[in-house]
């Protein structure tokens, strides 16, 4: 774990270590390199060793000892040999595609890629690419060995498996049966489910990274990048700002919990005096305070002054001659 400058605790990820792994994520790249639109994790200490995390573009990529002579074109996957790749051969998590020659042997420790982190079997790629045209294998329209060139085709039919194994583009688009995205989220039916983990990127150039620390595994995230604004549910009678506020028409629960000390505390007016000041920086003029003695009193509680923005008042017509406990709740109006 590591503790930004702003006091946020985040996660680490880890050089991969496996051959396939399925939780790699991207490849560590130069930070001296970097431009204006990398994350270099400015916020978080030097100690921590922030590093820019490449999920696509052309990086290279250190090569384990355990890897096939490589061309450009070679579905590439992490390698056994922690932080390092090699030539996929067998269906996997892939990285990325090779854009260049490598060779065992050589004293050349990086190759490099173009990165894709996606789900590919190399030895079995029908494929959609727009450079490369449409091969649909198993389908009604085309056999295994056809290839249509040009990049639109009228109606297609695949009666088993198609794979798409580059980027895909699509306008209207239809599932009939369940979406699987890289095996950590799923809608099925009217149900989505997340299973990922966030981490964030540390380690050295050029290597491989993913990892699951299990601090945020099955969270669902919505509108979480720096842009986001809110989130419009049932065409704005709730919506979710992203100072964390919500408006609701209206809000029926079983039980409500306040944090104590925001909207919610408790306080005593001392035998011998009529008064207390609250100090609470929530207070508003329109502010509606709630306050519940907790022994038997003479007097009702008042709430007398409210100063916006530091404290409010509570007063009993003469001094007590017992202490006088109580609790309060603040509801501020828009």
């Amino acid at each position: 774990m590591a503790v930004t400058t702003h006091g946020d605790t985040i996660s680490k990820l880890e050089k991969t270590t496996e051959a396939y792994q399925n939780s790699v994520l991207g490849i560590v790249s130069d930070k001296t390199k970097a431009g204006d639109f990398n994350s270099i994790g400015y916020n978080i200490e030097e100690e921590d060793s922030p590093q820019p995390l490449a999920l696509s573009g052309r990086v290279p990529v250190k090569v384990g000892s355990d890897s096939e002579s490589i061309s450009p074109g070679d579905f590439i996957t992490t390698s056994s040999e922690t932080g390092k790749a090699m030539k996929a051969t067998q269906a996997g998590m892939m990285i990325g595609k090779a854009i260049a020659h490598w060779e065992p042997g050589t004293n050349e420790p990086t190759v490099m890629i173009y990165v894709n982190v996606t789900f590919a079997d190399p030895q079995n790629a029908p494929y959609l690419a727009s450079s490369l045209g449409v091969m649909a294998p198993n389908s009604e329209d085309f056999t295994s060995s056809d290839k249509l060139d040009g990049n639109t085709i009228a109606s297609l039919t695949v009666s088993d498996t198609f794979k798409s194994l580059g980027q895909t583009m699509l306008a209207d688009t239809i599932i009939a049966g369940d979406l699987n995205i890289d095996g950590t989220m799923t809608i099925s039916g009217a149900a989505i489910n997340s299973l990922a983990c966030d981490v964030i990127p540390s380690g050295v150039e050029g290597s491989l990274h993913g990892g699951r620390d299990g601090n945020n595994c099955g969270t669902l995230f919505l509108q979480s990048t720096p842009l986001a604004d809110k989130v419009d549910i049932f065409n704005g009678l709730i919506t979710l700002a992203k100072d964390g506020s919500i408006t609701a028409q209206t809000i029926a629960v079983e039980e409500i919990k306040v944090l104590g000390g925001k909207t919610a505390g408790t306080g005593t007016i001392i035998s011998g005096t009529s008064s207390i000041v609250i100090e609470n920086p929530r207070i508003k003029t329109n502010s509606i305070i709630s306050i519940t003695p907790e022994v038997l009193i003479q007097s009702p509680l008042a709430v007398t002054l409210k100063s916006v923005g530091t404290s409010f008042k509570v007063e009993i017509p003469t001094q007590t001659s017992i202490d006088i406990p109580f609790s309060y709740l603040i509801v501020n109006q828009e």
